[in-house]
């Protein structure tokens, strides 16, 4: 595992300093991958669950608690969700070091930089064996997810099919300048969300449709109107039916407008009349615009370069 791939370091260069994923007790496994699909983080969890120790589980490893007979169709969905940047949801069973079969669901998102960029896949590995004390189970793995979302420092919230806010860590509350206790119960899209983004949220609500691993909208602040790209996971029932949706999300208002304003230079710079070049400190040629080439007769491979 590379640090600078790692789902760890993402998180902690977003601000995370208090990163506890890989500490979730219970019997819902955390997992994640890199951008080429291999696992690069499991939680601590995984040994007592699975018999397998946590440096077996790393690469591809961690296939191997799969039986031989299913492992091809998590493979192919693992590809999948690697080749089209997005999740799955997939139940299989799981075999013990000591020979015990369980089943799993496998809930994956596709995770990205803050840039938008790719950067891999993270999962949980849900216990299903008991069915007479699934809900209950399935209770347990959504109440860590959300204590994952409260210690984290990226603002995150959960809403239910009904856009009600049924959690919200303290780091988005603050944003909103409100105790999190305050606004649980309301309305997430039509008091915070944008207008515009009202109908696209509540449609994504609606959709039992494999979820986009991350939306961006806007939401309304004291401190006026913020972007966020949101990272999503699909919380279910029982009966594997969509429930509630946790996002987990990035303030990129400052990013995008950077953006755009660099998109604006460049269009001057590229329609300008006037003949313009950059250099570096070198003053090595690094780009030239067409009046350049209409003055000086050089194309920009010739002149690039150059000092």
């Amino acid at each position: 595992m590379t640090p600078q791939n790692s789902l760890a370091n993402d998180l902690i260069e977003a601000g995370n300093e208090h990163f506890q994923i890989a500490s979730r007790p219970g019997r819902a496994l955390f997992w994640s991958t890199d951008s080429s699909g291999r696992c690069e983080l499991v939680s601590d969890n995984w040994p007592a669950q699975t018999g397998q120790s946590i440096e077996a589980a790393l690469g591809d490893g961690w296939l191997n608690i799969i039986p031989a007979h299913y492992r091809l169709e998590v493979v192919e969905a693992l590809r999948e969700a690697i080749e089209k940047h997005r999740g799955f949801y997939l139940r299989y069973p799981v075999t013990h070091a000591d020979g015990r079969i369980f089943q799993v669901l496998h809930d994956v998102s596709a995770r990205t930089l803050p840039s938008g960029k790719f950067n891999g896949l993270i999962g949980t590995l849900t216990d299903e064996t008991d069915s007479s004390n699934g809900q209950q189970i399935l209770n347990k793995a959504e109440q860590q997810v959300y204590e994952f979302l409260n210690e984290v420092c990226l603002p995150a919230l959960a809403i239910d099919k009904q856009g009600g806010l049924v959690q919200i860590n303290a780091s988005l509350a603050a944003r909103l300048n409100a105790q999190p206790e305050h606004l649980l119960g309301s309305d997430w899209i039509a008091r915070f969300v944008c207008a515009d983004d009202h109908e696209r949220l509540r449609q994504l609500l609606a959709s039992n449709h494999v979820l986009p691993s991350e939306i961006e909208y806007q939401i309304e602040t004291p401190a006026g109107p913020r972007l966020f790209r949101w990272h999503l996971t699909r919380l279910r029932d029982s009966a594997g039916n969509p429930a509630n949706l946790a996002m987990m999300g990035s303030d990129i208002t400052r990013w995008r407008q950077k953006g755009n304003a660099l998109r604006l230079t460049a269009q001057v710079f590229d329609n300008s009349m006037e003949a313009m070049v950059i250099t570096d400190c070198d003053n090595k040629i690094v780009s030239i615009n067409a009046a350049f080439t209409t003055l000086t007769g050089y194309s920009r491979e010739e002149a690039i370069g150059q000092n």
